[in-house]
């Protein structure tokens, strides 16, 4: 749609450039534009947006580290659950942490199941 709105937009300007005003044909221009370079732009959002994240579990607690920071949640305070799909931890901020089962490796999910069972 893009290309086609700039099309469009130039047109507009060679046949109809004094009848129509200059801004709804510059807007028009700049929206094809827009949608036309939008593809790159959601190439390089997605690849400005990748995140590593790392979780371990040490005595009774679960760290997990991302890309800025670490930290630390203490499993006796805030109880690990599971349900058919994940495991989960509830915070004292009443925030929810899930761990799908299913992209969790075996051994994984083994640690989650025995730290649960704490």
């Amino acid at each position: 749609m893009g290309p086609t709105l700039a099309v469009v937009s130039m047109l507009l300007f060679y046949k109809y450039g004094e009848k129509v005003n200059v801004f709804i044909i510059g807007f028009i221009l700049a929206y094809g534009v827009f949608y036309t370079i939008k593809p790159l732009i959601m190439v390089w959002a997605m690849k400005a947006k990748d995140e590593s994240f790392s979780f371990q579990f040490k005595d009774q607690a679960l760290l997990i580290k991302d890309r800025i920071k670490e930290g630390s949640i203490d499993l006796k305070r805030n109880r690990m659950q599971e349900n058919k799909k994940y495991f989960f931890v509830t915070l004292d901020n009443k925030q929810v942490l899930f761990f799908p089962k299913e992209k969790l490796s075996e051994q994984a999910r083994d640690l989650f199941w025995k730290h649960k069972n704490l």
